[in-house]
């Protein structure tokens, strides 16, 4: 069945009214007829089972015939710090994070990432861009509440903001360095992890200041193996081997 995001406000009694991309995308690309069912969700948690009522070219009515309130993740939460990086990197991150089940993506600038403080347009214009592509990824992957996708800050700022958020109890940067421990070797106890962060470094890496930086507020340093990866790989690899060791892919 395919699914689609609604605001709230476009939800009354038991009707919903989609309307702009997810309107057109129902009347010109999917070529939907009225009768057939669709799921909604809200973003927030909140999901429904409807049926098309009626549709024209950027308006399309759709009677709501069950709400459910769905759990989002069920393990720890995982927090994503993912440094800067060029390109359309950034937007396969947040698309794969998301379809993986994080909760917050915390973009930072640090030594070697791509600068951090554009012009307030471009910042909001970049924002709306990463929310629009968390939405498209809960839709494909099923997810009720997207995860939220800070403004990026610079480095310190990040880690001393992990210092200050006291239920973090297990934070790792990954790290090149050959004194790394490999992830591989890692023990990780779940039940006693309430939300767990990682690092993921820019392309070329994390200078030595900045991970000694992020060991003294509370970080461990670990390493993926011998291969050097590309920081989307890095942050896609990470990401999926952790969800797995907290539970989360169960």
């Amino acid at each position: 069945m395919r699914r689609f995001f609604i605001d709230h406000t476009q939800i009354s009694k038991n009707t919903a009214l989609l309307i702009g991309p997810e309107a057109r995308h129902i009347t010109t690309v999917l070529r939907l007829k009225p009768g057939q069912p669709i799921q909604l969700f809200d973003g927030s948690g909140t999901c429904y089972e409807a049926r098309i009522s009626s549709i024209c070219r950027d308006r399309v009515e759709a009677e709501i015939l069950r709400t459910a309130i769905k759990t989002t993740e069920s393990g720890p939460c995982l927090y994503l710090g993912q440094a800067l990086a060029k390109g359309k990197k950034m937007d396969f991150i947040v698309q794969k994070a998301t379809e993986l089940g994080v909760a917050s993506i915390l973009p930072f600038a640090c030594r070697y990432s791509i600068p951090g403080h554009a012009a307030d347009e471009r910042q909001e214009l970049r924002q709306q861009r990463w929310a629009r592509i968390a939405r498209e990824a809960c839709k494909q992957c099923g997810r009720p509440v997207p995860p939220l996708c800070r403004p990026p800050v610079d480095f310190e700022v990040l880690l001393a903001a992990t210092v200050a958020q006291d239920d973090l109890d297990l934070k790792l940067l990954f790290w090149e360095d050959d004194a790394c421990v490999p992830l591989s070797r890692l023990t990780i106890e779940p039940a006693a992890i309430r939300a767990a962060m990682i690092l993921i470094g820019p392309e070329g890496g994390f200078s030595r200041d900045e991970a000694e930086a992020a060991i003294a507020a509370g970080f461990t340093t670990v390493s993926l193996g011998r291969r050097i990866l590309r920081t989307e790989t890095a942050a896609l690899v990470a990401v999926a081997i952790l969800q797995y060791l907290l539970g989360n892919l169960e």
